[in-house]
Protein backbone atom coordinates (compact mmCIF):
# COMPACT_ATOMS: atom_id res chain seq x y z
CA UNK A 1 0.00 0.00 0.00
CA UNK A 2 1.32 3.45 -1.17
CA UNK A 3 2.28 5.97 1.81
CA UNK A 4 -1.16 8.12 0.05
CA UNK A 5 -3.43 5.17 0.21
CA UNK A 6 -2.52 4.03 3.83
CA UNK A 7 -3.18 7.76 4.59
CA UNK A 8 -6.20 8.42 2.87
CA UNK A 9 -9.54 8.98 4.44
CA UNK A 10 -12.29 5.85 5.04
CA UNK A 11 -15.42 6.11 3.30
CA UNK A 12 -17.82 4.77 5.52
CA UNK A 13 -21.22 3.48 4.39
CA UNK A 14 -24.15 2.41 6.59
CA UNK A 15 -24.50 -0.99 6.89
CA UNK A 16 -25.91 -1.83 3.13
CA UNK A 17 -26.37 -3.86 -0.07
CA UNK A 18 -23.21 -2.33 -0.94
CA UNK A 19 -20.21 -2.37 1.06
CA UNK A 20 -16.92 -0.27 -0.25
CA UNK A 21 -13.92 -2.14 1.05
CA UNK A 22 -10.57 -0.04 0.66
CA UNK A 23 -8.38 -2.79 2.75
CA UNK A 24 -6.05 -3.12 -0.96
CA UNK A 25 -5.84 0.23 -1.65
CA UNK A 26 -5.14 1.62 -4.41
CA UNK A 27 -8.00 -0.98 -5.36
CA UNK A 28 -11.61 0.03 -4.55
CA UNK A 29 -14.06 -2.97 -4.27
CA UNK A 30 -17.29 -2.47 -4.08
CA UNK A 31 -19.41 -5.72 -3.69
CA UNK A 32 -23.31 -5.70 -3.94
CA UNK A 33 -24.20 -8.12 -1.30
CA UNK A 34 -27.64 -8.20 -1.09
CA UNK A 35 -28.85 -11.94 -2.56
CA UNK A 36 -32.63 -10.44 -3.04
CA UNK A 37 -33.57 -8.17 -5.93
CA UNK A 38 -35.73 -6.41 -3.36
CA UNK A 39 -32.63 -4.29 -1.94
CA UNK A 40 -31.98 -2.87 -5.27
CA UNK A 41 -35.41 -1.91 -6.08
CA UNK A 42 -37.53 1.25 -5.40
CA UNK A 43 -37.07 3.60 -2.75
CA UNK A 44 -34.15 1.52 -1.39
CA UNK A 45 -32.56 1.01 -4.19
CA UNK A 46 -32.19 4.38 -5.04
CA UNK A 47 -30.90 5.28 -1.82
CA UNK A 48 -28.85 2.29 -2.34
CA UNK A 49 -27.35 4.27 -5.69
CA UNK A 50 -26.58 7.55 -4.12
CA UNK A 51 -25.02 6.22 -1.37
CA UNK A 52 -22.83 4.52 -3.05
CA UNK A 53 -22.22 7.91 -5.62
CA UNK A 54 -21.66 10.15 -2.78
CA UNK A 55 -18.65 7.18 -1.66
CA UNK A 56 -17.21 7.59 -5.07
CA UNK A 57 -17.48 11.38 -4.57
CA UNK A 58 -15.04 11.33 -1.59
CA UNK A 59 -12.78 8.57 -3.63
CA UNK A 60 -12.30 11.01 -6.34
CA UNK A 61 -11.63 13.71 -4.23
CA UNK A 62 -8.39 11.76 -3.12
CA UNK A 63 -7.13 12.57 -6.93
CA UNK A 64 -5.44 9.49 -6.92
CA UNK A 65 -5.67 6.86 -9.58
CA UNK A 66 -7.04 3.41 -8.46
CA UNK A 67 -8.16 0.20 -9.89
CA UNK A 68 -12.46 -0.75 -9.51
CA UNK A 69 -14.07 -3.72 -8.65
CA UNK A 70 -17.57 -4.35 -8.77
CA UNK A 71 -18.54 -7.34 -7.34
CA UNK A 72 -22.43 -8.61 -8.22
CA UNK A 73 -21.57 -11.75 -7.58
CA UNK A 74 -23.89 -12.27 -4.61
CA UNK A 75 -26.54 -9.92 -5.48
CA UNK A 76 -29.13 -11.76 -8.13
CA UNK A 77 -30.41 -8.34 -10.05
CA UNK A 78 -30.63 -4.60 -9.83
CA UNK A 79 -33.23 -2.39 -10.80
CA UNK A 80 -33.21 -0.43 -13.83
CA UNK A 81 -33.54 2.36 -11.74
CA UNK A 82 -30.35 1.73 -9.15
CA UNK A 83 -28.84 0.88 -12.95
CA UNK A 84 -30.06 4.74 -13.75
CA UNK A 85 -28.65 6.33 -11.04
CA UNK A 86 -25.07 4.95 -11.33
CA UNK A 87 -25.12 5.76 -15.15
CA UNK A 88 -26.37 9.04 -15.03
CA UNK A 89 -23.46 9.49 -12.10
CA UNK A 90 -21.21 8.15 -14.46
CA UNK A 91 -22.10 10.41 -17.78
CA UNK A 92 -21.70 13.45 -14.67
CA UNK A 93 -18.16 12.27 -13.24
CA UNK A 94 -17.26 11.13 -17.11
CA UNK A 95 -13.92 13.08 -16.41
CA UNK A 96 -13.14 11.63 -13.05
CA UNK A 97 -13.81 7.89 -14.43
CA UNK A 98 -11.46 8.65 -16.79
CA UNK A 99 -8.44 10.25 -14.35
CA UNK A 100 -8.94 8.60 -12.14
CA UNK A 101 -9.89 5.11 -12.48
CA UNK A 102 -6.83 3.00 -14.03
CA UNK A 103 -9.22 -0.05 -14.63
CA UNK A 104 -12.50 -1.78 -14.09
CA UNK A 105 -12.88 -5.19 -13.34
CA UNK A 106 -16.91 -6.79 -12.88
CA UNK A 107 -16.79 -9.85 -10.75
CA UNK A 108 -20.27 -11.84 -12.42
CA UNK A 109 -21.36 -15.44 -11.42
CA UNK A 110 -23.01 -16.08 -14.64
CA UNK A 111 -20.75 -17.02 -18.22
CA UNK A 112 -23.95 -15.13 -19.91
CA UNK A 113 -23.40 -12.08 -17.71
CA UNK A 114 -19.94 -12.05 -18.29
CA UNK A 115 -20.67 -12.64 -22.34
CA UNK A 116 -23.15 -9.50 -22.53
CA UNK A 117 -20.99 -7.19 -20.55
CA UNK A 118 -18.15 -8.16 -22.93
CA UNK A 119 -20.34 -7.46 -25.80
CA UNK A 120 -21.86 -4.39 -24.37
CA UNK A 121 -18.29 -2.89 -23.98
CA UNK A 122 -17.83 -4.07 -27.89
CA UNK A 123 -19.87 -1.77 -28.70
CA UNK A 124 -19.29 0.88 -26.12
CA UNK A 125 -16.41 0.72 -25.05
CA UNK A 126 -15.43 3.02 -22.10
CA UNK A 127 -12.09 5.02 -22.08
CA UNK A 128 -10.07 2.90 -19.22
CA UNK A 129 -9.45 -1.22 -19.15
CA UNK A 130 -12.74 -3.14 -18.44
CA UNK A 131 -13.13 -6.56 -17.85
CA UNK A 132 -15.50 -9.53 -16.63
CA UNK A 133 -14.48 -12.18 -14.34
CA UNK A 134 -16.04 -15.12 -12.49
CA UNK A 135 -14.02 -15.02 -9.61
CA UNK A 136 -12.66 -11.67 -7.56
CA UNK A 137 -9.21 -13.49 -7.12
CA UNK A 138 -9.16 -13.12 -11.12
CA UNK A 139 -10.12 -9.42 -11.01
CA UNK A 140 -7.80 -8.14 -8.02
CA UNK A 141 -5.01 -9.93 -10.34
CA UNK A 142 -5.81 -8.17 -13.52
CA UNK A 143 -6.22 -4.82 -11.84
CA UNK A 144 -3.22 -4.98 -9.94
CA UNK A 145 -1.38 -5.92 -13.18
CA UNK A 146 -3.02 -2.47 -14.67
CA UNK A 147 -2.11 0.01 -11.61
CA UNK A 148 1.83 -1.39 -12.22
CA UNK A 149 1.70 -0.50 -15.76
CA UNK A 150 1.06 2.96 -14.51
Amino acid sequence: MSAEGANASRVDTPKSAVELDESRWPILIITFTAMQSDEFKGEKGDAHAHRLNEAMKSIFARQQPFGLILDFSRSQSVSSSFRRILAEFEHEQVENFTRYVAADALVLSSALQRGAYTAYMWIAPIPYPAKAFEKRADAVEWVETKLAQL
